[in-house]
């Protein structure tokens, strides 16, 4: 059942969200995906190695956000300067967070029907748009989702007998 509320939550989002499909690149995106310096100079796996603290890139940090760099360069790779999958990307990180405050409210007890009203407040609050339509915004996306994750799991590592292997999925999504 959980798999349908993905799906629902993926139509809901797909559409809420397709005016922005068309939006073109903003603000800190200018800095963040097109400026050559950045581009030019890294691999995905010296972000991703950046991130797991075990890779010092010799481009020097961009700070300690290194896994959502690797994103919009494994974009930039695949699609150069066309937004719409840049956006698309974004709106499938934002559902996958709502699924998780739907799971979230699983967990916690609140039946189904209410919990897939919860996350899909999550997913179509206004308060959301700009995490979700500005694509540099994705660094709060991403953060949302790798947090609630953190959370689903610990606390499935509490019920669980094998427990232990979700309590360490949990620090590393944290």
């Amino acid at each position: 059942m959980k798999w349908r509320v993905l799906g629902l939550f993926l139509v809901l989002g797909l559409v809420a969200y397709a005016p922005s499909l068309k939006g073109p690149f903003q603000f800190d995106d200018k800095r963040v995906i097109l400026d050559p310096k950045v581009r030019e100079r890294r691999s995905i796996l010296g972000f991703l190695g950046e991130s797991l603290g075990i890779a010092n890139d010799p481009g020097g940090p961009l700070g300690t956000r290194s896994l959502v760099h690797a994103t919009f360069l494994a974009d930039w790779k695949l699609w150069g300067e066309k937004t719409w999958p840049y956006h698309v990307e974004n709106v499938v990180i934002h559902v996958l967070a709502a699924w998780l405050v739907f799971i979230l409210l699983r967990q916690l007890g609140i039946k189904h029907w209410p919990a897939v009203f919860g996350g899909g407040v999550f997913l179509l609050h206004p308060v959301q748009t700009q995490a979700v339509a500005y694509i540099s915004q994705r660094f709060e996306s991403m953060a949302a989702m790798f947090y609630l994750l953190a959370v689903v799991l610990y606390l499935k590592a509490r019920v669980h007998s094998r427990g232990g292997l979700y309590y360490g999925m949990s620090l590393l999504a944290g």
